[in-house]
């Protein structure tokens, strides 16, 4: 059961969370006084909410840790769970029920604290959210409840009343029980660290030959199905490049362009997966080197025979046309590892089809964004254009043409890396920009390697090559120089099919925040790319082009988002606990510095990062958490004075400081 707070209830909440919660609220009494008894409920964490009547002119708002560490307050815009509530990790109980005891009024300096000055409001008032906002006003609602512990009929009960009371008109009640339902299927609290359980790759989302190529090569090649088949999909991405977008209404299309990165430590077998996967994209361009080959001789042969023809025309007396120069043959390209987009764009001027960007270690692509520090975020600001399939346009100081300009730079991107070369890669201006959200990644737990008489048999390989083959002959709608992808639409089924996600994810997508919220948005268009291909491995497969997105092959796009989204949690989670590790590193040092102990003032002194009295606070909180310190009081020296509180470092042995004399 949820209960709203603030000025429609006539009370706030003291959310005291566990034993670090109570400490913050003695803290506050032995300075201010004690606090009245009150109506009280125990949650299932151990905490405790402490329900204080509001005063009429007072503006109490959400906070978290204003009056302390895991003390917050639940006023305006915000709820409660309130027994006989039930969640997966307890109960909420009574330990004063209204029955026994009134809601108390709250003192003065309580009031004080928490009271905001006076302003205008910018909350949403009432009959406020129009038409074409409901949704997603109600799934942000939804994702905060949520995140506070509320099940979802305890959502469900207090979105009824958000619906009727901001939207004007309010929704259908069976649409804000779908909401509630949607975001209950998430785990309370969703922002916690620790990475969620792997889930392995859905190999029966791939069309066949696809699946079977990457089931048998995974037993054979003794890694994970997601590091074939990430790749498999990037590279018939790459070979269908400019010649086909699926178009999912009239304004909004999807290129044919899939950025992966399979994540794994040294010796999981990475490197055999990708060239496997791959191979039908590197034999296309040997076949195309050796007829280049061949086509250069040839014309070698042209060159001679036009420098006689040339000589013979100008001696001649007659007047007629000069003999024709023999063109220079062209390469025809299929994947590159230049990673400068300079030289990216002189080869896409080229091969108007698109080219895939293949690394065994993708390392060497992320350094590129930062190679010029002036110019910071010029190549990576080209990237996202790439992704997209959009026009890009390079000014060179040296060499002809001083400007090389793509109309279609349609360029898939794949490779390995191992996780911590990832972490340092993806730098905040890469999250912030959203070019980390358009890689799909696969980072599965190491398995140890186990001896397998199993081998990738040529049947696999062959009918995949026969697949590429097929992609690498689609043909876009013929411009001069350039291919004008054909657009493909979606079936009335599978148009259903679409709407019914694209509506499930934005409501998913509005609870999520940060590097979470910035994949989402990106993995909506990639279900739809994914859908793109799918379909088109089956059109080549099967010999029938119907032109169209069947609802299966987007079902199984959508599909394959879903394991890219659990997958992203996982990397997210990963990245967030290297961060954390990082910052606890730190602390560790400076207190090293200190010897041993340091105050909160001491350490907001030490840098930008803890230069708030909260920021220095929840440093130390993380540490005491990992078992690496703890709080310790300091009475008052030979002068006097007040106590202070120190944070002390935990040490190794039983008798020792662990640090030198006179430190």
């Amino acid at each position: 059961m949820g209960i709203a707070t603030g000025a429609s209830s006539d009370f706030f909440v003291l959310d005291v969370d566990g034993e670090e919660g109570e400490r913050s609220l003695a803290d506050l009494i032995e300075q201010h006084g004690e606090l009245p008894e009150t109506v009280t409920t125990k949650t299932p964490r151990g905490g405790r909410h402490l329900y204080f009547d509001l005063p009429g002119d007072a503006d109490v708002r959400n906070s978290a840790g204003k009056l302390g560490p895991k003390l917050d307050v639940r006023g305006d815009g915000g709820y409660v769970v309130a027994p006989p509530s039930r969640l997966p990790n307890g109960d909420y109980s009574w330990i004063k029920s209204p029955d026994e005891i009134e809601v108390a009024k709250a003192p003065d300096w309580l009031i004080e604290l928490i009271t905001e000055p006076k302003r205008e409001a910018t909350s949403i008032t009432d009959g406020e959210v129009p038409e074409g906002e409901r949704n997603q006003t109600l799934a942000s609602r939804a994702g905060s409840l949520r995140r506070a512990g509320f099940c979802a009929q305890a959502m469900e009960a207090a979105l009824l009343v958000e619906n009727q009371k901001i939207c004007n008109p309010p929704l259908p009640n069976n649409e804000v029980r779908r909401i509630a339902k949607s975001v209950g299927r998430y785990a309370p609290e969703n922002g916690v660290s620790g990475a969620p359980a792997y889930k392995p790759f859905p190999t029966e989302t791939l069309p066949s030959p696809f699946r079977e190529f990457v089931e048998q090569g995974a037993e054979a090649i003794g890694c994970d199905a997601s590091y074939l088949a990430l790749p498999l999909l990037t590279g018939a991405a790459s070979a269908i490049g400019n010649t086909r977008r699926i178009e999912l209404k009239k304004g909004w299309t999807e290129p044919s362009i899939l950025w992966s990165a399979i994540v794994g430590d040294s010796g999981t077998m990475k490197s055999p997966a990708l060239e496997a996967a791959l191979r039908p994209v590197k034999q296309r361009q040997e076949q195309a080197w050796d007829s280049h080959v061949f086509a250069l001789a040839e014309c070698e042969g042209q060159k001679l025979t036009y420098e006689k023809e040339l000589t013979a025309w100008k001696k001649s007396s007659e007047s007629g046309e000069p003999p024709v120069a023999p063109e220079e043959p062209v390469l025809p390209r299929t994947w590159a590892d230049d990673l400068t987009v300079e030289a990216l764009a002189s080869l896409l001027q080229l091969q108007p089809r698109g080219l895939l960007v293949a690394c065994d270690e993708l390392a060497s692509w992320f350094g590129g964004f930062d190679r010029y520090a002036q110019a910071s975020g010029g190549d990576a600001a080209r990237w996202l254009e790439m992704h997209g399939g959009r026009s890009i346009q390079v000014d060179r100081k040296t060499g002809e043409p001083r400007t090389i300009f793509v109309k279609r730079a349609s360029v898939s991107v794949t490779g390995g890396i191992q996780p911590g070369v990832l972490r340092r890669a993806l730098k905040p201006q890469h999250r912030e920009s959203g070019l980390a959200a358009r890689l799909l990644l696969a980072n599965p737990p190491r398995k140890p390697k186990v001896w397998t008489e199993a081998e990738l048999g040529s049947d696999r390989t062959g009918a995949v090559q026969q697949v590429f083959e097929g992609l690498y002959e689609l043909q876009g709608d013929p411009n001069g120089d350039e291919i004008v992808p054909i657009s493909v639409s979606l079936s009335s089924a599978a148009k259903r099919v679409w709407v019914d996600f694209y509506n499930e994810h934005a409501e998913e997508s509005a609870i999520e925040t940060g590097d979470l919220a910035a994949a989402w948005a990106k993995l909506e268009g990639m279900a739809a790319r994914l859908a793109l291909v799918i379909q088109l491995v089956e059109d080549v497969q099967t010999g029938v082009s119907g032109e169209q997105i069947s609802a299966e092959s987007m079902r199984r796009g959508i599909g394959l988002v879903g394991w890219f989204k659990h997958e992203n949690r996982r990397a997210y989670a990963s990245f967030r606990e290297d961060s954390e590790e990082r910052e606890e590193d730190a602390v560790v040092e400076k207190l090293i510095q200190k010897g041993g102990s340091m105050s909160v003032r001491d350490l907001q002194r030490c840098g930008k990062r803890w230069e708030t009295n909260e920021a220095a606070t929840k440093a130390f909180e993380r540490l005491k958490e990992a078992g690496k310190g703890d709080w310790e009081v300091v009475p008052p020296g030979p002068k006097g004075g007040r106590p202070t509180r120190q944070f002390v470092l935990e040490q190794e042995g039983d008798d020792t400081t662990g640090f030198d004399d006179g430190v």
